[in-house]
């Protein structure tokens, strides 16, 4: 068994995390697009979902945009924003609760990890018709998404 322990109390932002300026303004400007994909990559432990989480919180904190996350399992709760927890068991898997989410139809859509092709088509179409969608994806390096990522990518949007 294992266990990741998040603090409940610490909103984190994005000046907080561990990089230089130049990235932190990169992810400012990202927050105020209307519609697009943005995909944190990295192995476990790189700081995906901490990166997501203060993402969220800088949009909470400058403008009112609808927002819903979608996470499996709901590692930070927040009360600011609708959060989805995925329940494979209950037939709610990622995908699914894409579809629910969307139907709700919020400016910022946060997928806690892309993790099949079904959950990918969904957030690419989400960001092509108007959304901004957050998102991660396993990776073995931070910096690189890989070929197969990238050409699945490509291959949603064709």
């Amino acid at each position: 068994m294992a266990a990741r322990l998040l603090p409940l109390s610490t909103d984190i932002h994005l000046s907080q995390l561990p990089t230089t300026t130049e990235p932190v303004q990169q992810l400012q400007n990202l927050c105020r697009l209307p519609d697009g994909l943005v995909i944190f990559t990295g192995p476990t432990g790189s700081g995906k979902t901490t990166s997501l989480y203060a993402m969220l919180q800088h949009l909470v904190a400058i403008d009112s945009r609808h927002i819903i996350s979608v996470e499996d399992p709901i590692e930070k709760p927040h009360d600011t924003y609708t959060q989805l927890q995925v329940n494979e068991q209950a037939g709610l898997d990622y995908s699914e609760a894409l579809k629910a989410a969307l139907r709700h139809d919020p400016d910022v859509l946060m997928v806690g990890e892309i993790r099949d092709e079904k959950t990918a088509q969904i957030a690419v179409r989400a960001a092509m018709t108007g959304h901004l969608v957050l998102t991660s994806l396993h990776t073995r390096h931070t910096s690189v998404l890989s070929f197969d990522c990238w050409s699945l990518v490509c291959h949603l949007i064709i």
